[in-house]
């Protein structure tokens, strides 16, 4: 998997239509210079569990809306991809697993974070690679999920 690239961090920032001056620092702060500022530190520190926070800011949604991995707005199954990386959810393997499919790269590098912060691997997944490398890889996640657990539900829209 490729690392995140502070020039990529920085450039989610500015999606996010954040600013510079002040002093608080945090994704949350309503502030939007404060929010640029989280988003430089994470950029300097390479800080790559931010990307999931810097995708919601880019997505310039309400943060308290839909969240679930099979909603149509890529925004809320960003926010779910959150949620899962945070609060360690486990049982959102499936749904990480299926959204490595996603036709979307921003999606899939998420999903792949999100299932590397969870399980400790890659499996050799790289969101950038070709549809046929990606296809293998997927491959082997199914085949190391249904190795733990139950098998994996039916496919889910790209």
């Amino acid at each position: 998997m490729r690392p995140a690239a502070p020039a990529a961090i920085l450039a989610l920032a500015l999606l996010a239509g954040c600013s510079d001056p002040g002093s608080a620092v945090g994704f949350n702060e309503k502030d939007p210079a404060a929010r640029f500022r989280a988003t430089r530190q994470a950029a300097q520190t390479n800080d790559k569990d931010s990307i999931p926070a810097l995708a919601l800011l880019a997505g310039c949604s309400d943060p308290g809306s839909a969240v679930g991995f099979n909603e149509k707005d890529p925004a809320a199954r960003f926010r779910a991809t959150r949620q899962a990386a945070q609060t360690n959810d486990k049982d959102s393997i499936p749904a990480l697993i299926q959204r490595l499919e996603s036709d979307d790269p921003a999606e899939r590098m998420l999903a792949i974070h999100t299932l590397n912060r969870l399980t400790g691997q890659t499996l050799g997944y790289d969101h950038a690679a070709p549809r046929d490398d990606r296809d293998v890889a997927i491959g082997r996640w199914a085949d190391w999920y249904n190795q733990q657990q139950q098998p994996l539900p039916q496919k889910a829209d790209k």
